[in-house]
């Protein structure tokens, strides 16, 4: 049996897309039949966090983590898989030991804190940019296999790098089974948001509070940790912040669509793809659809270009719950099935 080390953050830490991925990615090994070993990298004290990016070092990266990292670099692995492009100077020391590795890009992650710091205006989100380029370029020089979530960020990777991914791999989910849920909640007409507390959602939600919904008669649930950055908001009458929840199927089962006005980013929207997943029709911009086949698959939402698109159809809107064009959207390109097995024909061609 192969043997294969999985390098990643605390997927458990945060309910957010980027773990969700990672769980995915990790399921994936595991699923081929792999022996896979992990190696976690914590969210790191804010010490630690300065240390890293004044000395370059790989995120997180402190004297317990390189104990481990002796351990891992004395093993067998026949490859070594890096879930997330922080920690290219780890890449670096592994493939110096004659490791094969593969890197998977959340997002480009120069571009994604550019324009966190363009939102935010925080120092640290500036100093991040200079660090988070030295450990993508250590990935793009030595990594044996790039792999990205999307071909906007293929793209991108060669324009900034000169080098582009050698495998796209989509955000992916297991099919809903209606029947493993409760019955669900029992909400009136309205539309769903649904955001971790970040930059891009609160900025999403900023726009929607101040620019669309004075003029829709619909109201929002919005879903999520988003809901801590607008304790101090103005309360809007049609827009609810219900917070953090232990399940999100009953809201997506009931809700009548969902609304995605993301403006900034990077990768490929989670968010997306799991509304598709309930058969949710998507409201959203260019940004919410990246990497998103939409326009190949009428009905299963609509891009909007701006304010005008979202008040007109969002008051307009006659779709029914369940929605079987989203449905055939998410079953053919963002299906485990589907992604599982182009993964396994990508990870049998690194061994010829």
């Amino acid at each position: 049996m192969k043997r294969v080390l999985f390098v990643s953050r605390d997927y458990n830490a945060r309910n957010d897309g980027g773990s969700a991925v990672a769980k995915r990615n990790l399921a994936f090994l595991k699923a081929l039949g792999l022996q896979v070993a992990e190696l976690t990298i914590g969210v790191p004290s804010l010490a630690v966090r300065l240390k890293n990016v004044l000395l370059r070092e790989s995120y997180g990266d402190r004297r317990s983590l390189r104990k481990q990292l002796k351990y891992h670099l004395s093993q067998p692995y026949d490859f070594v898989f890096f879930d997330g492009s922080h920690y290219g100077v780890y890449l670096r020391e592994f493939a110096r030991h004659g490791f094969k590795t593969i890197c998977f890009f959340h997002n480009v992650e120069v571009d994604y804190y550019q324009q966190k710091y363009k939102t935010t205006h925080q120092p640290q989100d500036k100093l991040m940019v200079g660090f988070i380029a030295h450990n993508e370029r250590c990935c793009i020089d030595h990594a044996s296999y790039l792999i990205t979530l999307n071909e906007r960020d293929n793209r991108q990777l060669q324009k900034r790098y000169h080098r582009g991914a050698d495998f796209i791999l989509p955000t992916s989910f297991d099919a809903y089974d209606a029947a493993e849920h409760h019955d669900p909640v029992k909400l009136p007409e309205q539309y769903l948001f649904v955001g971790t507390n970040f930059f891009a959602n609160k900025e999403a939600m900023d726009y929607y509070i101040k620019e669309i919904a004075p003029s829709v008669h619909i109201p929002l649930l919005v879903v999520g940790n988003i809901a801590e950055a607008f304790q101090d908001a103005t309360a809007t009458p049609n827009v609810h912040f219900l917070g953090r929840v232990d399940d999100l199927a009953p809201y997506y089962l009931q809700a009548t669509a969902v609304v995605a006005p993301i403006l900034s980013g990077s990768g490929l929207k989670t968010k997306t793809v799991e509304a598709l997943r309930y058969g949710k029709y998507v409201i959203g911009s260019a940004e919410a659809f990246e990497g998103i086949p939409i326009l190949n698959y009428p009905g299963a939402g609509c891009e909007c270009h701006n304010t005008s698109d979202y008040i007109s159809l969002i008051n307009s809107l006659k779709v029914a719950k369940t929605n079987e064009a989203s449905l055939r959207l998410f079953d053919e390109q963002f299906s485990t099935a589907t992604q599982l097995k182009r993964f396994s024909e990508f990870i049998m061609s690194t061994e010829q």
